[in-house]
Parts: C-alpha cells; sequence; structure tokens
C-alpha cells in the first residue's frame, strides 16, 4: 500500500521543487556565485604590492578554496532533481527545452570548472577559464529564465 501511496503522490504532485530543496539550491548557487565573483575581483582588483612588485591578494585564495568546496554539495543537490523533478517534467512533458538548456548551461560550467584544474595546455586553461567565467556570471539569470519558463508552461 506504501508504493501504491507513493505513486499517487508522483502521479499527482507537481513539478515544483520541496521548500528544503528549492532554497537549499538557491543559497549554494548564490554562494557558488558570490565566491566565484570575490576570486575574480581579487584577481583583478584586489592586487597587493609586495617585496618583489604586484602579488595576488589573500582572499584570491580564500575565495577559490571557498568556491571549490561548494561545488561538492550543490552538485549533489543538483543530483537530488533526478528523482523526481527531472523526471516528473519529462514525463508530463513540461518545460523539456527549459531543463535540457538549463542542464547544458550547468554542464558548461562544470565542464570548464574541471577544465581549469585539470588541462594541461595554458591556451585551454585561457578559454576554460573566459567560458567559466562568463556561463557562470549569467548562471542566476539562465536559473530564472528556466523558473520563468516553467512555471509558464504549468499555467498553459
Amino acid at each position: 500500500h506504501a508504493r501504491c501511496a507513493w505513486l499517487s503522490v508522483i502521479r499527482t504532485s507537481p513539478v515544483q521543487l520541496p521548500r528544503w530543496q528549492k532554497r537549499s539550491l538557491y543559497a549554494f548557487f548564490a554562494l557558488l556565485w558570490l565566491t566565484g565573483l570575490l576570486f575574480w575581483w581579487a584577481k583583478s582588483q584586489w592586487q597587493v604590492m609586495g617585496d618583489f612588485g604586484l602579488q595576488d591578494s589573500p582572499w584570491q585564495a580564500r575565495a577559490l578554496l571557498w568556491h571549490g568546496v561548494l561545488v561538492t554539495p550543490t552538485l549533489m543537490l543538483i543530483g537530488s532533481l533526478l528523482p523526481l523533478h527531472w523526471q516528473l517534467g519529462w514525463r508530463r512533458k513540461i518545460g523539456r527545452s527549459a531543463g535540457v538548456s538549463l542542464l547544458v548551461f550547468m554542464a558548461a560550467v562544470v565542464i570548464t570548472g574541471v577544465m581549469l584544474w585539470y588541462a594541461s595546455a595554458p591556451a585551454w586553461r585561457e578559454l576554460a577559464g573566459q567560458v567559466h567565467w562568463w556561463f557562470g556570471l549569467a548562471l542566476p539569470a539562465a536559473v530564472a529564465g528556466h523558473i520563468a519558463w516553467a512555471r509558464r508552461s504549468l499555467r498553459s
């Protein structure tokens, strides 16, 4: 009977995220975005004069450390969308384009982030850095667009 109750919840529930999941995703996305912005700012604007000329700001390393630490729980939260949110949306044909677009967008951010750590060629690292920066900067707009598109789809 418990299995039947669970299936009826899946069949009748909206694609909307539970409050805990939505708040967690928003919080982690915001923290990632802010630490990425802090890293960029520290790297480009907060250099300090040392004994040998301009040196990196201590905030650059701190921001990068926290940016990297936040990635794992954020990816776990994104993965937690698969069992219900993604499957329900796909089965009901709600916001498929918006969902796949956001998934591709986030995959570009993740792949370029990995390339920043592991790419050996400087040209690849430079390209990955630029793509990661621009896609990461635009991620809040992409998420907002996904939400707006999904809400519009649910109303019609």
